[in-house]
């Protein structure tokens, strides 16, 4: 293994135990041991996310989607005898690492691969005995470009008040668009939803 790969395990060891340890309470995480953290995406005009190895930045989702080696990057991850993979299906500015026809109703053509990559890495973990959990962002509206926020609603409740609490009719586009109910009640721990 090349001390790329050692550089990049010892990074993946420390990222991991840092998000079981905030992840303690998950009865899952507290039986697993050792796990990898892969980071492949599109962050849009705004966010270098993934380069080339000449560490220039990639001009496309499907440039990005198109570089990535699934078997190299599986074989890799599994020689590191890892229980598990976290891997992202998207971060900065939601552009996923898939087909995505809701992605394109909403954005236009460009915000989402065509090649399906997160099927293939979901294929060859699988026949490698390794468990994968997808890493998504979802309400990472602060990281798109204005048009983006505009379009989406991302920053529709500025002009409702009370500014800093939820009320009906906030976020309504933006809720539409991630797929959270417009009429809902939430309880005072944000992590429960519960759709009316």
């Amino acid at each position: 293994m090349g001390i790329k790969q050692n550089i990049l395990g010892l990074v993946c060891i420390v990222l991991i135990a840092s998000s079981l340890q905030a992840a303690e309470d998950n009865p899952v995480f507290r039986t697993l041991k050792y796990g990898f953290f892969g980071h492949h995406g599109w962050g849009g005009k705004a966010y270098a996310l993934t380069k080339r190895p000449d560490l220039s930045v990639p001009q496309s989702m499907d440039e990005v989607a198109d570089a990535f080696d699934v078997q190299k990057f599986t074989t890799d991850v599994a020689s590191f005898k890892v229980e598990y993979i976290v891997f992202t299906a998207w971060h900065a500015e939601m552009n996923p690492i898939f087909p995505s026809k809701a992605m394109e109703k909403w954005r236009g053509p460009g915000h989402a691969a065509k090649r399906d990559v997160i099927g293939e890495v979901v294929k060859a973990f699988k026949a490698k005995g390794i468990t994968l959990y997808l890493y998504i962002h979802t309400s990472d509206g602060h990281d798109m470009q204005p048009g983006d926020q505009e379009r989406l609603g991302w920053n529709e409740s500025t002009n409702i008040p009370p500014a800093d609490a939820w009320a009906p009719g906030k976020y309504v586009r933006w809720n539409n668009f991630t797929g959270i109910p417009q009429k809902a009640e939430f309880s005072p721990d944000p992590s429960v939803f519960r759709g009316i």
